[in-house]
This record gives structure tokens, sequence and C-alpha cells, in this order.
């Protein structure tokens, strides 16, 4: 079994990140054929596959100076919001519940599996799905009982999911939607919002083949020594409050917990 990729380390009422080795796939799209990158991009991630999918496409098409049609790409954008809307709903229905000492709400879960894998998204039910989650009082409990530096974490990620159906609505009603940049012959920068935050992707094309990529992920952000993650964590107090951390940030890898040099 793989170890997790990140490490927290607990000592006393200190947390810190004690390693974060996140999985890289760059390496194995260079030298790619270009109109192969996207699809190879979704299947190298199961965690936002979809926005991966949409990052990089847009990446390519910006570097190879290809139109992408509105209706393709209206298609792939409300898959993106989506799979947001699921990822975070998912969390919240059934891991944060445990946080405040409730069971998970399997029933509600089930229903937002259904509705966002959707091939025709049904924006009334989505947005339904939401003002139920938002009447059983697990989102104002779970920002309550946070603890105070983690509650606007929280609160941010809630607020997102429940903006995706207007989002939908307003993709299906002709709103602007995503495109690459060229910023120099041959390089395409592309940037789409998915669940956890602004996605990046950069890449360079010659001859139809990948030179060089780069993704730009959330997760490796808000971890590296000049991201939020550390900061959250110095400030937690106690065994339980870094759990409330770690659920706040929800990295996309698996994670585990260093106490007093031995795994939690």
């Amino acid at each position: 079994m793989k170890p997790p990729a990140i490490r927290i380390a607990f000592h006393g009422d200190t947390a810190r990140v004690g390693r974060c080795a996140l999985p890289r796939t760059e390496g194995l799209l260079r030298a790619m054929p270009a109109a192969r990158v996207p699809q190879a991009v979704r299947r190298l991630h199961g965690i936002c596959a979809q926005a991966q999918g949409l990052a990089s496409m847009l990446a390519i098409a910006a570097a190879t100076d290809e139109v992408v049609g509105r209706e393709d790409l209206a298609r792939q954008a409300i898959a993106v919001e989506a799979e947001a809307m699921r990822e975070t709903g998912l969390r919240l229905c059934l891991d944060w519940p445990a946080l405040v000492g409730e069971a998970p709400q399997a029933e509600a879960a089930r229903a937002l599996m259904v509705l966002t894998q959707a091939e025709v998204p049904d924006v009334a039910a989505m947005s339904a799905w939401i003002a139920g989650i938002a009447a059983s009082g697990l989102p104002a409990r779970l920002v309550a009982q946070a603890p105070a530096h983690l509650a606007p974490v929280f609160e941010a990620r809630i607020a997102g999911m429940g903006e995706a159906p207007l989002r939908i609505a307003g993709i299906l009603s002709g709103a602007p939607l995503p495109r690459g940049e060229t910023p120099a012959a041959g390089i395409g920068v592309a940037a789409v919002t998915c669940a956890r935050g602004r996605l990046v992707h950069r890449v360079r094309v010659e001859q139809g083949l990948v030179i060089d990529y780069i993704i730009d992920a959330p997760t490796a952000r808000r971890f590296a020594a000049d991201g939020d993650a550390p900061g959250l964590l110095a400030r937690c107090r106690g065994r339980d409050e870094v759990i409330w951390a770690m659920h706040a940030i929800d990295p996309c890898v698996a994670w585990g917990l260093d106490e007093m040099g031995e795994v939690a």
C-alpha cells in the first residue's frame, strides 16, 4: 500500500506539514501528440477529471490555434460545474457530518450522484437539492461548530457548491465560457475553477507534440511553503482541530496524521 501523499506531523499542540509528495503527471504528457493530451489527462486524474480535461483542452486549443465550438465547450463546462458540486456535496454528506458527531446523509449523497451525473442537467432539481441540504441544518451546524479560523473555509466551499446550479443555468442561457490564452506562439494557458479552487494548465507545443506541460493545482498551491495550509495547521490546538483543518482544506490526495511519532 502506498503511503499517504501528505503527512501531518502533530506533536503536543503543534501541527505542521511533515511530508508533501504530491503525484506529478506532467512528465507522462511530454512528447505526446497534442490532440491526445486532454483525454490522457482525464484518465490520469481520478479526482476532478472533468476540470482537468477541460483545462487541458483549452490550453491545447490555445497553443495550436484550434477553435472549440460553443456547444462542445458548454457541455464540458457544465460537466465541470456538476463535478465541483458533487465533490463538495459528497464531502458535506459523507465525511463532514462526523466532525459534528452526526451520521452520514447517505440518501442525500445518492440523490446528488444521480443529479450531477445526468447527461442533461436538471437545474431545478439541483437547486432543490441545495435547498434541501440547507434545510437539514447540516451546513449551518458544521460552520457553527468549526474552529473559528476554519469556519470561513467551510463557508466558502459550501457557498461555491450552492452557486453551481446558477452557473449551469447561466451557461445554458449563453453566458461567456472559459477560454485559453496564447501568451506566445505555441504556448497555451487555461484556467478552470474546480471544487477546490483555481486549476491552471500551461502547455508548449511544437510540430504537434507537447514539449512542456505544467499543471498548477489547488492542493499543490495550498501545501506549498507560501500556501495557506501550513498557516491553518499552525493555528490548530489539539488533535481534533488538526482533523478539522484537513477536512476544511480537503486535499485531493490521501493524507495521514503522525502523532507523537505514531501514525494515527
